[in-house]
């Protein structure tokens, strides 16, 4: 990792192994998750992970705003943003119901995630999200790249905040654990690493 504070997203089909591999890599991190989230780590990894429960970005929010004076944690890993995404749409969708508020559920979620964004990049330590994937669009005359599966137009918007954006994948002569992570230039899928160490080690081996 960089000795800079970096916003990282990973994402990837589940079942990938993105959640162990977190395990493995920081086991000294803060995991905000969702419940049953890290039955992995336990059983594959060996040990309790650090642990705080979150459904909605809303909830990650407030454990964000809880630990920022404290300097506690290096490292944060939040599993599964993708899932706590879709929480966070269905709880908006709950308060604003009719059809004519459809503007004001968006509104809610995009503020959400906006505090989010601002509260990881003012964390003083290194924040990681693992996200579910999506593949590439056609929407009418509109392409939209694969990337992390995240309601409406947040699929494109979380990457573009972030440091490091890695695409899990496999690659089965790799043994005897095929789990990789890619970062390129690849024109169908989002990619990126802004401090610019992730481009000449792609595809690099997940750490199982």
């Amino acid at each position: 990792m960089t000795t800079e504070n970096a916003l990282v997203c990973t994402y990837g089909p589940s079942g990938s192994g993105k959640t162990t591999d977190m395990g493995y890599s920081f086991p000294t991190a803060l995991f905000i998750a969702t419940q049953g989230a890290l039955h992995s780590i336990r059983h594959v990894c060996g040990y309790e992970p650090t642990r705080m429960e979150a459904t909605t970005i809303a909830d990650v929010n407030k454990v964000l705003q809880q630990i920022e004076k404290t300097n506690e944690y290096k490292i944060i890993v939040i599993d599964d943003f993708s899932f706590m995404c879709e929480k966070t749409v269905s709880a908006w969708k709950q308060k604003y119901s009719r059809k004519s508020q459809i503007w004001d559920m968006w509104g809610g979620v995009y503020s959400d995630v906006l505090k989010f964004r601002d509260l990881a990049r003012n964390a003083k330590c290194h924040v990681i999200m693992n996200c579910w994937e999506q593949g590439p669009k056609q929407l009418d005359s509109e392409f939209r790249k694969g990337g992390p599966l995240l309601a409406g137009k947040l699929s494109q918007m979380v990457p573009s905040v972030c440091d490091v954006v890695l695409k899990c994948d496999r690659d089965p002569m790799r043994k005897p654990w095929p789990g990789i992570y890619k970062c390129g230039y690849e024109g169908n899928y989002i990619m990126k690493d802004r401090f610019d160490k992730c481009y000449g080690l792609s595809p690099a081996p997940m750490n199982l």
